[in-house]
């Protein structure tokens, strides 16, 4: 059946693309172009990685990074959540400073464990709501 599993060796490269022969002022229809080619880019699922980040890079501080995530990795919340620290810790890396970023509240794990002790529980209102809410559907 289905599980979890995480390889806590993971590693996550960053293909870096010389750039610098685009201005992406001048030229945002290479850029993404550039994007579109990696966001079209197929995953496989058997060997990984579900997660690519990819770095053009047009001048010495002048850069784009593109994060392309398998949708059985992270929904756009969780994106958004990833993407919001990565920013936050570029910033505090530029500043000299540790991140300030919220404590991570629960995990993944967690929430299973709820939503089975939840359906262990359940004494039958949660189909029953399921039940009336698909009625004539």
């Amino acid at each position: 059946g289905p599980r979890q599993s995480v390889d806590p060796a993971a590693r996550m490269m960053i293909q870096v693309i010389d750039c610098s022969h685009i201005d992406p002022d001048a030229n945002p229809e290479a850029v993404g172009v550039l994007a579109q080619a990696e966001f079209a880019q197929p995953f496989d699922l058997a060997t990984g990685p579900l997660m690519r980040f990819v770095l053009l890079r047009f001048a010495p501080q002048d850069h784009l990074l593109l994060f392309t995530v398998h949708h059985i990795v992270a929904d756009l919340w969780s994106s958004a959540l990833f993407l919001g620290e990565l920013f936050e810790a570029a910033r505090a890396y530029t500043a000299g400073v540790r991140p300030d970023l919220a404590p991570v509240p629960v995990q993944f794990i967690d929430y299973v464990r709820w939503l089975r002790a939840r359906e262990a529980n359940d004494d039958g209102s949660g189909l029953d709501h399921w039940v009336a809410t698909m009625d004539g559907a």
